[in-house]
């Protein structure tokens, strides 16, 4: 027998074969006893693997129940995976298990449910997103998300942050899930911060920037 990784590295490249029919249906029979296997790295692989292949395309592949299933599972590299998949495959009814999951005991699960979360169109998961925005570690990369479509909605946040005080050291993570998170964003959830009040102003007629109301914003960005 293989080496469990190298199994799980081989279940990986099945990915390339979604849009072979043959190969999904192959798939499809044996993802059951991968994600059955007792190989933490063969349950995360199969799970990854699964957003190949959405229920949209592939009914019998991996149900939302099974998918919320193992999220749950005891491994930490699993439930790992399961976060990631449930926003690779864009599966809506995960999202209330990966508010969840933002709990976990687990920092790399906890980013991995963030980065999944931001991942799906805000009006879906707006409402979750906005009652974390005091999560030290997510909660400005959450605030941006929304910014991003709806500035106006959240003006004042997006000041609040943008008129902290800034340091060489500021935009280093100082957690684990921040590190995690940060990576996934590939940049400092403040600098998104920034350029969401700059879309927000942009996106504000030039002679309504003219009211007093709008001088504490240009003025955070003049600084």
């Amino acid at each position: 027998k293989h080496k469990p990784d190298i199994c799980a590295a081989a279940i990986l490249t099945l990915g390339a074969s979604h849009h072979d029919p043959k190969m999904a249906e192959t798939i499809s029979a044996k993802l059951p006893a991968w994600l059955a296997s007792p190989q933490p790295e063969i349950r995360a692989a199969a799970i990854i693997l699964s957003a190949d292949y959405p229920t949209s395309n592939y009914p019998t592949i991996v149900s939302a129940k099974k998918r919320m299933e193992v999220m749950t599972d005891a491994s930490e590299q699993v439930r790992k995976a399961a976060a990631l998949s449930a926003g690779l495959s864009q599966s809506a009814e995960t999202i209330p298990q990966l508010d969840k999951m933002l709990n976990d005991k687990s920092a790399s699960v906890r980013a991995a449910a963030a980065l999944s979360l931001i991942s799906f169109p805000v009006d879906k998961v707006k409402t979750i997103l906005l009652s974390h925005l005091n999560n030290h570690d997510f909660g400005v990369g959450f605030l941006c998300r929304v910014a991003m479509i709806d500035p106006a909605s959240v003006k004042n946040e997006l000041l609040a942050e943008c008129q902290k005080p800034r340091t060489s050291m500021s935009g280093v993570p100082t957690t684990d899930a921040q590190m995690a998170f940060q990576n996934g964003l590939a940049t400092d959830p403040h600098a998104l911060a920034v350029r969401a009040l700059l879309k927000y102003l942009d996106d504000t007629a030039g002679s309504q920037l003219s009211k007093p109301e709008f001088s504490k914003y240009l003025d955070c960005l003049e600084q």
